[in-house]
Formats: C-alpha cells, structure tokens, sequence
C-alpha cells in the first residue's frame, strides 16, 4: 500500500505520455527480477543491488536513475558513539556491529561490507559480533544506547533524525568520515540510486518511448510530488554496485571471483 501511495501516479503519467495504459505493480524486492526476466513485468524501478542484478543475469537495460532531493547517488555511513573513541575503521576489529539484512541491504549493509572488505575486514570474523535490524532508525538507537558499537546506515539517516528531533547528532560520530561536497557525512563511496530496468524482451521504440518520458519528468508533475522526487536523470552506470557485491562474493557476482581463484588470477 505505502509502495502504491507513492509510485501508483507513476502509472497514470506514463499512461498519459507514452500512449498506453502503463499498470504499476508492487513486488517484493527478492522477486522482482525473476518478474522482469520471466516477461512478467515490461518495467523495473528497483533498488540498485537488485538492478545490478537484473542487468547481469537477464540483460536488462538500465533507462533512467532517479533523481531524488538528495540527489541521484547514494552513499553508507558507519556510526558509533562519539565518546566510544571509534573513528576510523581499523579501531572496528573485535567490536560489535549491527546493519540491516547481510548481502541484501545496499547502504544498509553492503556498500560498508565492501569498505571494510577493501580494509582487510571481514564480517562476521573480525568482529566481536554481528546482529541484524528490522529497521535502519533501530540501528541508530542502538549505537545511541550502548547495545552495539557500530551501525551501518545510509548516509543521511543521522541528519534526518536529528531534524526530526529523534536524536542528537552530537551523540554520533561517522567513522572515516568524508568532506567532500556530498551534503550528508558518509563513510563509503557514491554509488547509483534506483535505476528503472526495461526487460530485454520489451520492444526498443517502446523502451525509448519510456525512458523520455522519464527524464522529462519534473518536480512539479503529481508522479514527482507522490513520490517525493524530482524526476529522473541519464542512467548512472551500475559498476561499482557490481564490484561492491563481487567483493564480498554475493551472487551472481561470486562466480568471477571463484573462477579467479582457483586459477590464481
């Protein structure tokens, strides 16, 4: 219902600027790349782990990336308690870590696994603990409350909060934390926000019909103001999703990485 409320008007503009009625149907993440690889959707907007995804095991074409206030990349922040000492991530080894769903949660989990990974840190190895949240607000107060030493969470979750007045974000440190134009304290690179996929089996006129419909989205159309964006842009490229999710041997993406090893590559 919450994925309809913000995305159903998606399926009238399109409707309308396309020429076709357009359905827009909400699935469940871990589905919705069988749904499009199978022809049972023309259409994808999805995450980027599950568009990395669609584009390597079904060759599914991303169109467009959104393009939301924030901006159209997206970012993982590792936090801790300011007065726990913890800033950088060597002073992580044997501590306790919470995130969101391993090898599922992009900047929940992976983009910071993959940090770690470059780091020589490996979860749940190195670490004294690792536990997993329903909810990323959860991970916050967790880290405010003692009950784990770090958390993982998108970059912007902390500033949020604290405009909502759920936390103090003096209370917080970003560990590794990077100054460099992007306007929320982050820990790990940019990568792609969500990406609309077209089905490789979808016909190119209509495909192409879609895609400038999309861009010519603006912040003033009802589709936008519904699902608080500000339309879409030119699609980013969904490599170093790949490379993140490859590093830490999430498939599809493990497969190169076996094969390397084994011939010692």
């Amino acid at each position: 219902a919450h994925a309809m409320d913000a995305w159903g008007a998606l399926g009238d503009y399109l409707s309308e600027r396309v020429g076709e009625p357009v359905t827009i149907v909400a699935l469940p993440p871990h589905v919705s790349t069988y749904h499009l690889g199978s022809r049972r959707v023309d259409f994808l907007l999805t995450q980027p782990v599950q568009s990395a995804i669609a584009e390597e095991v079904f060759g599914s074409t991303p169109l467009v990336t959104i393009n939301r206030p924030t901006g159209s990349q997206i970012a993982g922040a590792i936090i801790a308690r300011r007065d726990s000492g913890i800033t950088t991530a060597q002073q992580l080894r044997n501590r306790r870590i919470s995130s969101m769903r391993t090898n599922v949660a992009a900047g929940g989990y992976i983009f910071q696994a993959y940090f770690l990974h470059l780091r020589g840190m490996e979860i749940p190895e190195d670490f004294a603990s690792h536990e997993e949240a329903q909810k990323m607000d959860n991970l916050v107060y967790a880290v405010r409350d003692g009950l784990t030493d770090a958390a993982f969470i998108r970059a912007g979750l902390l500033e949020g909060m604290a405009r909502n007045n759920l936390i103090d974000m003096d209370d917080f440190v970003v560990i590794d934390s990077r100054s460099d134009g992007y306007r929320f304290r982050r820990t790990t690179p940019l990568y792609p926000e969500w990406s609309v996929m077209s089905s490789p089996s979808i016909d190119p006129t209509m495909a192409l019909r879609v895609r400038r419909a999309l861009l010519a989205m603006t912040p003033e159309d009802a589709a936008a103001q519904a699902a608080r964006i500000n339309g879409f842009v030119e699609p980013l490229s969904l490599e170093s999703m790949k490379a993140a999710m490859g590093g830490l041997g999430i498939p599809p993406f493990d497969k190169p990485a076996d094969q390397a090893t084994q011939t010692g590559g």
